[in-house]
């Protein structure tokens, strides 16, 4: 309610709980509010609203930080803040958080400024603060580029592991750039052994299809034959089974830990052998088209690729 109408009444008034309950005590003053646009009028009723301290918001944040096993690093600022004589949230300005960031980086730098930017922004939705100081406050951090791995640790990788199964699955990944989880979903009547192809279904998105070679598709006869002899009842319709699903009458799809541990045998993870793949691609053809084509990825990625690959591509940042 407005002060000017406030003071024509002779008694208090209060303002109306369907737009501002009141606070429950021992809890933090955020409370949810029909309205999300700010007016002018919200100025007297945010003056007139108390708005926890620094010291009461880090020992709540500090209390739930301890509830949920998360890190309480991210209340350090806070507590600097507050040892600097900043007594309430509405005191913090974008320099105060700017130079918290700067002595932190990496993952660490990253955490904090999400958090600062929640905090603040649910301050001010919930009416307690007239601006978010975070707001304007950005973070860069590098993103790693893609890289290749030595050669000559990639000979006789598949020599070295076990059975039929764990050399189809990191064949799949290290000669198509196929993703764990698009192994694991790969489907018997999906394979056209006529055309040696594969389709690969994604969701929300068109199929993708990939052709094997002669090699590929030696590998692939090996497991089907693997796999009938050991469960020839087994009515799973994946091309991956294990033990446990191939005689589930719900026909489950393999766990991620049945895809990964053929390559904890190969010293490799499935990510590096798929980036090298793409990256070594993206050296003899630099057409980005042509690997969103073959390896069923998005355009940026793509383009990602072939700038890794081919950097003098890349235009310039202040070109034409």
């Amino acid at each position: 309610m407005p002060a000017w109408v406030r003071a024509r009444f002779p008694e208090p008034v209060r303002d109306d709980p369907a737009l501002c309950p009141p606070e429950v005590p021992g809890q933090l003053g955020l409370f949810p509010t029909p309205r999300r646009l700010f007016t002018i009028t919200d100025g007297a009723r945010i003056h007139g609203r108390s708005l926890p301290d620094l010291e009461l918001v880090c020992a709540e944040l500090g209390r739930m930080a301890s509830e949920r096993g998360v890190g309480p690093s991210w209340v350090i600022p806070l507590s600097t803040w507050h040892s600097t004589g900043i007594s309430t949230p509405r005191q913090v300005t974008a320099e105060h958080i700017e130079a918290a960031l700067e002595s932190l980086a990496g993952h660490h730098a990253r955490s904090v400024h999400g958090a600062l930017r929640s905090l603040f922004r649910a301050l001010r939705r919930e009416r307690l603060i007239f601006r978010d100081p975070a707001r304007t406050v950005s973070l860069t951090s590098a993103r790693p580029l893609p890289t290749t791995l030595p050669s000559d640790r990639l000979t006789g990788i598949l020599d070295q592991l076990p059975d039929s199964r764990s050399r189809l699955i990191v064949a799949l990944v290290a000669v198509h750039a196929l993703a764990p989880q698009q192994v694991a979903s790969l489907r018997l009547a999906d394979l056209d052994r006529s055309k040696a192809r594969q389709r690969v279904r994604r969701p929300q998105r068109l199929d993708h299809v990939f052709y094997l070679d002669g090699f590929l598709m030696n590998l692939v006869y090996a497991w089907i034959r693997d796999r009938h002899q050991r469960w020839p009842d087994s009515t799973n319709p994946y091309l991956i089974v294990s033990r446990q699903t191939a005689i589930d009458s719900t026909g489950p799809a393999v766990c991620a830990g049945v895809i990964k541990k053929p390559f904890r045998h190969s010293g490799f993870t499935a990510q590096a052998l798929r980036t090298d793949r793409i990256l070594d691609e993206a050296r003899d053809s630099a057409d980005p088209v042509r690997l969103m084509r073959q390896f069923g990825i998005a355009n940026v990625t793509a383009v990602k690729y072939v700038f890794t690959a081919h950097p003098d591509k890349r235009p310039h940042p202040i070109g034409p």
